[in-house]
């Protein structure tokens, strides 16, 4: 979806080939939004380091990730947790910090981030 925003122009920027947005793209900042089922943050890694790329490809700013592992912690039984209702208002803060500020505090990236149940309960939950 991405190739239809980009002029067919390759430039060398640092020692690497980039693009740029078309003229029309108003795009100047990217964020990552994603979830997973583990429970390691680590395992979004490549992710990050792709939209990272991206944005560097397009000389745009990588504005942050919102990353929420073990995101089907956050309901059970089809209702929101109590976890799951602060994960969500935790991420409107961040949006919020993203239009006022142009950037996500550390703070709320990591609050958002946080651990449902122990890494010990999930896989417990995953093996029974």
């Amino acid at each position: 979806q991405a190739l239809s925003l980009i002029e067919p122009f390759l430039e060398t920027r640092k020692g690497r080939t980039r693009v740029r947005f078309r003229k029309q793209v108003k795009i100047r900042k990217i964020v990552l939004v994603s979830t997973g089922g583990w429970w390691e943050k680590a395992n979004f890694e490549t992710v990050v380091r792709i939209t990272e790329e991206l944005a560097k490809d397009a000389s745009v700013e990588f504005a942050g990730a919102v990353l929420r592992p073990h995101a089907f912690l956050m309901k059970e039984k089809g209702k929101l947790t109590k976890g799951g209702e602060a994960v969500l208002n935790t991420v409107k803060r961040a949006g919020y910090e993203l239009i006022k500020k142009g950037r996500m505090n550390k703070e709320t990236l990591e609050a958002i981030s946080r651990p449902l149940v122990s890494e010990e309960e999930l896989r417990r939950r995953y093996n029974k």
